[in-house]
């Protein structure tokens, strides 16, 4: 943290990490004070004054939008919900990157369908990881983890005409798109979920996969119809 405070500008994806991040220092900093209103307020502590943002990213959302509705992907959509059926979608497109918590969500599925039987053959999991960093051996051996838990879930759960989760690992193409990504409080790359239904709102986003435990229920609760969060982004 004195680290950090030797800036002169700390950036964060939205304002209420920010404020985190001012109450953590006045924990450490009890004399700490803050300074102004707005985008970029000045935090006073430990004889620094490094000015705080709050820096909001996103996608090119009309960009996304001409393309997804091209007749190919509209295509495409239309073989997606044929394939997948009348069943609940959990959707998650990433880089492979240990801040993603890709095995931890394979592992909350799992653990959602081992206390909750009825799931079984009701939700599939979609999940995209796009290489990254290939040539770290950690990278490697998690792209191998989460090769092996895709694996162990299918193997253990499979059935006549369903399989829990499938997985494609595409290599980046430059203007082109595996899919459309629906963005939350924490950005844009994060897992979402919806219902397949002629007309209805699509994919919507589920509490990030790193705080697990919860996720189990909350799958259980999609699985069996009840009401999603509000959407996020736009259907496939």
């Amino acid at each position: 943290m004195e680290a950090l405070l030797e800036y002169d500008l700390i950036g964060f994806q939205t304002v209420r990490d920010r404020r985190n991040f001012s109450e953590s220092v006045k924990r450490v900093y009890p004399a700490a004070t803050r300074k102004g209103r707005g985008q970029v307020t000045t935090l006073l502590a430990n004889g620094r004054s490094p000015r705080l943002g709050a820096f909001p990213i996103g996608i090119d959302f009309r960009a996304f939008a001409r393309e997804a509705a091209q007749p190919k992907l509209q295509e495409a959509a239309r073989d997606i919900r044929s394939a997948l059926g009348d069943r609940f979608l959990l959707f998650g497109a990433d880089r492979l990157d240990y801040t993603k918590g890709v095995p931890q969500r394979l592992e909350a599925l799992r653990a959602a369908f081992e206390r909750y039987p009825e799931l079984r053959g009701k939700i599939c999991l979609v999940q995209v990881l796009v290489p990254s960093r290939e040539e770290v051996p950690q990278y490697l051996a998690m792209k191998k983890e989460i090769e092996q838990l895709v694996g162990e879930i299918n193997g253990r759960y499979s059935m006549l005409g369903w399989v829990p989760v499938h997985f494609r690992l595409p290599q980046p193409v430059p203007g082109e798109s595996d899919c459309l990504l629906c963005g939350g409080r924490h950005g844009p790359g994060h897992a979402a979920a919806g219902r397949h239904e002629p007309g209805g709102q699509g994919i919507r986003r589920l509490q990030h996969p790193r705080n697990r435990h919860p996720v189990p229920e909350r799958i259980r609760r999609r699985g069996h119809g009840a009401a999603p969060p509000r959407a996020h982004g736009q259907s496939l």
